[in-house]
């Protein structure tokens, strides 16, 4: 079935190479809303993490599965960039834009391969701060991100090309408001891919999460919880 995966004609898209020496712009410093938030420094050390002084940003490279610099997101936490653009968008240093194409990527993937290698299992998150999060847990860091609430079939060929996971876990945001669209919405991706090899969802039926929650946001133990009863499709 995998064999099926790569037969599928898509149309291969080259994600730019950014020269690293870029980040030198910002400054090596730990954002306290995002210690705030459980991000340890050892995970911020970890995926390259820096601070824009002038655009008063939290810097996020985002690296191919080779380790090349491809991107860069910047998490505005001026109110008004907030209000006019969101709360990410890529990240412009002298006109120039370091954006990439995030659905042809997977954010976490060069760092924590290994460990989904060792542990067969990869658990795919919506955002980058759910990889971060993850990092500060006593379980292995298995965490990518998707950056956005789908999971394509350009990630999943990155993905088994150079992994092999046993399982695949979605742990995207919590969307459910009292109707089926978004448990059917995770059944259905998981149903796409579950010849490939064993796909899950995690789905807050007991109520641990706010809404628009990742699963990582309440912490280890609720995420536990979380995993354990997840919903599998077979």
């Amino acid at each position: 079935s995998l064999k099926e995966l790569y037969g599928e004609k898509q149309k291969l898209v080259t994600l730019p190479e950014y020269n690293e020496g870029v980040l030198e712009c910002f400054v090596k410093q730990y954002p306290v809303e995002w210690l705030r938030d459980g991000i340890s420094e050892h995970a911020m050390d970890k995926f390259g993490i820096r601070y824009s002084i002038s655009q008063n940003k939290i810097i996020i490279p985002h690296y191919d599965v080779n380790g090349n610099l491809v991107g860069i997101r910047g998490r505005a936490l001026n109110q008004e960039d907030i209000d006019n653009f969101g709360k990410y968008m890529p990240v412009k240093v002298e006109n120039k834009m370091y954006n990439h194409k995030l659905s042809f990527n997977l954010y976490g993937l060069y760092e924590n391969m290994d460990n989904i290698n060792e542990y067969g299992i990869c658990l795919i998150a919506e955002g980058e701060k759910s990889v971060l999060k993850a990092d500060s847990y006593s379980i292995p860091n298995c965490v990518v991100a998707s950056c956005g609430s789908n999971v394509n079939i350009h990630q999943l060929k990155i993905l088994f090309e150079y992994c092999r996971p046993r399982e695949i876990v979605l742990c995207f945001d919590k969307e459910q408001e009292g109707n089926d669209e978004y448990f059917n919405k995770l059944w259905n991706i998981c149903k796409k891919y579950k010849n490939y090899c064993n796909v899950s969802f995690i789905y807050d039926k007991n109520g641990l999460l706010d809404q628009k929650d990742s699963p990582f946001d309440k912490g280890e133990v609720v995420f536990r919880k979380l995993l354990e009863s997840r919903v599998k499709v077979k």
